[in-house]
């Protein structure tokens, strides 16, 4: 690593970023889904490739899933289309290059969640090699941690049954390419971009390194970067739309003025097709920063911006229109989840109402997603930190040049997370902490770093200090969240008790390649 530090030239330098990146996340990423999210956003995946098609009533995880929508006489997954649509690519190389699908063996599962398809039903006195279809699957069963407490249990002569959901070959394979070549690629971008952002105010190679390793690895990128989901790419593009904003600020580039506000149209664009809920918050505040400027309120620009923007919009509203009829997202339509077996109402379902019965109960929720079991800042204490430090600096009136940028990013910050937790009361149901807000962790981090630049060379800096501190802390706990940042986390002690219940394979999941 003593290397990078040495290359000077800087696209070199990005290059091997990149490729350590992409080789680091690639032990990490997983081979089996881990709930409903994901499995309704495979389900389009699958069957735009195997039947040409967005309904999802012939996928292998039809049954699997309850994140769906019935729809004249069809089922779709209720996720919005577009980051489906864009991944379908992948599968499609890894389906005809590699003869590798989803579809010709049962789905990977886990243990909870109301599944109807399970691979294998065995008693518990049946557990041994004979038992097995292949010795194969025989110690890929050993090796699970859950195999063996329950077999070993006091209950092994009892009459319920293990549900231990095997893995077959061709589709730990297929998953593990799928989630390869796009999060592992999305990661390994963040990572360069990261350094890309923290370059701009500090020039030391080794400190930057050092920095980029303590906000990739110590906040939500790195778990969520292991599994399919949407906000992944959310945090890429919210990183891409303050790094482009402080390009035009801080007029690098300005031939090229004019294309970064194409490129800016086209990042917030994409965030709101995917994301959905920065459409209220996100959009209006940016709009109104780039109207602070006299210099931005050229007609050239407004009209390159609003092009950018309605690219993808448009794309996203045309597939809301062919599958419910409107232009509204599809899981906002509470009778479209009118179907047996559905788990969503009016009442439940997240972004159709206010979920909050009292203001007591909005605080209390409030307190529980920032701080509390399932808090934002209790499992990445660097994220409460990057905010203190920038209100601080604000009140002293410390680097003015870039003093609405930071206005825009606290702004976002607080309009959205408002807006979310009034119309969420689950925190994103089963998953590592509160899902959607970590797409704003580059904002996060923008707030931080200029005020880096200032103290990274004194070793006794109080700031640089407290930096260490909370990362070293945040990184244990982003570590300890790998073995499935699926699973619900109500607080430190159940992450940690869930870790250590886990077996290595769980924490380095491409074992499960060589096992094959």
């Amino acid at each position: 690593m003593i290397k990078l530090f040495r290359i000077k030239n800087f696209n070199k330098r990005y290059i091997v970023l990149f490729t350590i990146s992409f080789l680091f996340i690639s032990l990490f990423i997983k081979t089996n889904t881990g709930g409903w999210n994901d499995k309704s956003r495979l389900a389009t995946i699958e069957s735009l490739v195997e039947n040409k098609t967005l309904i999802i009533d012939q996928s292998i995880f039809f049954n699997n899933t309850l994140d769906k929508v019935f729809i004249n006489g069809h089922y779709y997954s209720d996720k919005p289309p577009l980051l489906s649509i864009f991944l379908f690519p992948i599968y499609l190389f890894i389906h005809n290059t590699f003869n590798l699908n989803l579809s010709n063996n049962t789905p990977p599962s886990n243990n909870f969640g109301n599944l109807n398809r399970n691979p294998f039903d065995y008693e518990f006195e049946q557990i041994d090699p004979k038992a097995f279809p292949s010795n194969k699957e025989y110690i890929r069963a050993t090796i699970s941690k859950k195999c063996r407490d329950f077999y070993n249990s006091e209950n092994k002569n009892s009459n319920s049954k293990l549900r231990y959901y095997f893995l077959p070959e061709k589709i730990e394979i297929t998953l593990y390419l799928l989630l390869l070549l796009s999060n592992g690629f999305i990661f390994a971008l963040i990572v360069v971009f990261i350094s890309k952002l923290i370059s701009l105010f500090v020039n030391d190679y080794k400190v930057n390194l050092i920095l980029t390793l303590f906000f990739t690895l110590g906040t939500y990128i790195f778990p969520y970067s292991l599994i399919l989901n949407n906000h992944i790419y959310t945090t890429f593009l919210t990183l891409l739309l303050i790094y482009y904003l402080l390009l035009i600020k801080l007029k690098i580039n300005e031939s090229k003025i004019k294309w970064q506000f194409l490129l800016i149209g086209i990042i917030l664009g994409l965030i709101i097709a995917i994301e959905i809920s920065p459409l209220i918050s996100m959009v209006p505040l940016v709009i109104i920063y780039l109207l602070s400027y006299k210099n931005y309120r050229r007609w050239s620009y407004v009209i390159t911006f609003i092009t950018g923007l309605l690219i993808p919009l448009s794309i996203h509203l045309a597939f809301n229109f062919y599958i419910a009829g409107d232009f509204k997202p599809i899981n906002m339509h509470p009778e479209f989840f009118n179907y047996p077996g559905t788990a969503f109402n009016k009442y439940n379902l997240s972004g159709v109402s206010f979920m909050h019965k009292s203001l007591s109960d909005f605080f209390y929720y409030t307190y529980d997603s920032f701080l509390g079991k399932r808090g934002l800042f209790l499992f990445c204490p660097t994220l409460l930190l990057c905010l203190f430090v920038a209100i601080h600096s604000m009140i002293k009136n410390q680097n003015q040049n870039i003093l609405k940028e930071k206005f825009l990013s606290l702004a976002i910050i607080v309009a959205t997370s408002i807006q979310i937790i009034l119309f969420t009361n689950h925190h994103g149901g089963g998953c590592f902490s509160f899902r959607h807000l970590i797409f704003l962790t580059p904002l996060f981090l923008f707030l931080i770093i200029p005020e880096l630049a200032n103290v990274y060379q004194n070793s006794k800096s109080s700031l640089m200090l407290l930096l260490k501190i909370s990362s070293a802390i945040s990184i244990i706990f982003m570590f300890l969240a790998v073995y499935n940042p699926w699973a619900s986390t109500n607080g430190i002690l159940e992450l940690f008790k869930g870790a250590l219940n886990s077996p290595l394979i769980d924490f380095i999941p491409i074992m499960h390649i060589f096992l094959l």
